[in-house]
């Protein structure tokens, strides 16, 4: 189970960084980031890798997708509020989630094919063995 953990806490720190970077490139237009924002960038990513764990438990893959995503939206919004990379402002918080809500759209469905490209290959190698 640690290793699960571990694995859920470096996908992600990777897949953030990278999300990071994007939301630098395309919005990020004078903004200028500290290393400190790149820990607590690190940080909030691994909170909300590990909060993927919630797909390992049995139920609804919705209501999983769902729950999953109230964590990442309070995870997201507690760290940039805090960092003041917004402010209370609505227009702010706003435009935060709307782009917090296409990031996710785009992780999770890039994360869906992958899980089904593999599921298909899983059956495919179970059905040549059992020939």
């Amino acid at each position: 189970m640690i290793k699960k953990i571990i694995n859920y806490l470096i996908s992600g720190i990777l897949i953030g960084s990278f999300c990071f970077l994007l939301v630098v490139l395309f919005l990020g237009e004078g903004f200028i980031f500290t290393a400190k924002d790149i820990w607590v960038n690190w940080l909030m990513s691994a909170l909300i890798g590990s909060a993927s764990l919630i797909f390992e438990r049995e139920g609804n893959f919705y209501l999983n997708t769902m729950m999953h995503y109230l964590l990442i939206f309070c995870i997201v919004n507690i760290t940039a509020l805090a960092n003041h990379w917004v402010s209370f402002v609505t227009s702010e918080l706003l435009s935060l989630n709307l782009i917090m809500l296409v990031i996710y759209l785009l992780v999770w469905g890039i994360l869906y094919l992958l899980n089904v490209i593999s599921m298909k290959r899983i059956n495919q190698q179970i059905k040549r063995k059992r020939q």
